[in-house]
């Protein structure tokens, strides 16, 4: 009984591999897309500030725009 569950799983492996395989590359596919997703709305709120942005650029281009942007009174 027990070697031929074994060789049920073995005959199902390149099945369950393609399975994970496809399971992997919609998880990928899914966070590129959140990661779009979320760098475009950063880039849309830096410009509704006033600078202008891009969801292409870097998070660390993004990152200097956000340092950049004046708020409030300046006191010196």
């Amino acid at each position: 009984m027990l070697g031929s569950t074994i060789q049920e799983k073995v005959k199902n492996l390149p099945n369950n591999t393609n399975s994970t395989i496809s399971s992997i590359e919609t998880r990928i596919n899914n966070i590129t897309t959140d990661v779009t997703n979320g760098k475009n709305a950063i880039a849309s709120a830096i410009t509704s500030k006033g600078t202008s942005a891009s969801g292409t650029e870097t998070f660390e281009q993004l990152a200097t725009k956000i340092k950049n942007i004046q708020s409030g009174a300046v006191f010196s």
